[in-house]
């Protein structure tokens, strides 16, 4: 379920914090939370399960301001309207739930410097895709695909690019993964997939819990590909 919601911001600030993706997924957790604690828990303690990895399968693209200026590590919306797109993949049971937790939020984002104050106008349910054997993409948000490497004595992640040897296997092993978390009795194989850029790469590097002790970077890239 893809859904789009339009947003309108509120009085106060309209300056964010270019990392604003840890609180957007802390927002979208507490949200669904007091929609279904019960669904929220699972997803929060145990998600859809492939072997030893656990998935939550929701993503989020980034906000859409109409109009906007980058001030250092500052976005700085120049109108009022903006909006966002969330895509889970949800029980049936616990679809309209989550839809109408969603309606008339109030919620804030931002961090110590600065905060933007927002409300939820209006949820669009977008149409679902009909999946061919060939079919183009364009990522909304960076596609993050890692490997182990050991530094100095200890396990740690490097992020591939898809220019990288090895990206594209990585690629759809980890498609595969989450699709058998979801579907469990599937036969269904890789077999002959071939992932294709179509544009120049952009790398985004992405802080988490900016200025905790629990600060991290990660880094994916956005494209458009077959």
């Amino acid at each position: 379920m893809r859904i789009q919601l339009q947003l309108k911001i509120k009085r106060g600030s309209n300056t964010l914090p270019i990392n604003y993706q840890y609180p957007v997924a802390a927002w979208i957790y507490k949200t669904i939370h007091l929609s279904n604690p019960e669904f929220s828990h699972w997803l929060h303690e145990q998600g859809y399960s492939y072997e030893k990895r656990k998935f939550k399968l929701f993503t989020f693209s980034p906000i859409k301001f109409e109009n906007f200026l980058i001030q250092k590590d500052r976005i700085i919306s120049q109108t009022l309207n903006c909006s966002i797109t969330l895509s889970f993949l949800l029980p049936e049971a616990v679809k309209h739930f989550v839809l109408g937790c969603f309606k008339s939020q109030h919620f804030g984002l931002g961090d110590k410097v600065s905060q933007v104050n927002l409300e939820v106008q209006a949820i669009d349910i977008e149409s679902e895709i009909e999946f061919t054997n060939t079919m183009r993409f364009c990522s909304l948000s960076p596609i993050c695909i890692s490997e182990p490497v050991e530094r100095n004595g200890k396990l740690t992640s490097q992020y591939l690019s898809p220019d990288d040897i090895g990206y594209e296997k990585r690629f759809f092993d980890n498609l595969l993964e989450k699709y058998l978390s979801a579907n469990e009795d599937s036969k269904v194989s890789i077999g002959n997939c071939k992932l294709t850029v179509l544009n120049t790469l952009k790398s985004k590097l992405i802080t988490i819990k900016q200025g905790t002790p629990a600060e991290s970077k990660v880094r994916g890239y956005q494209y458009n590909f077959i």
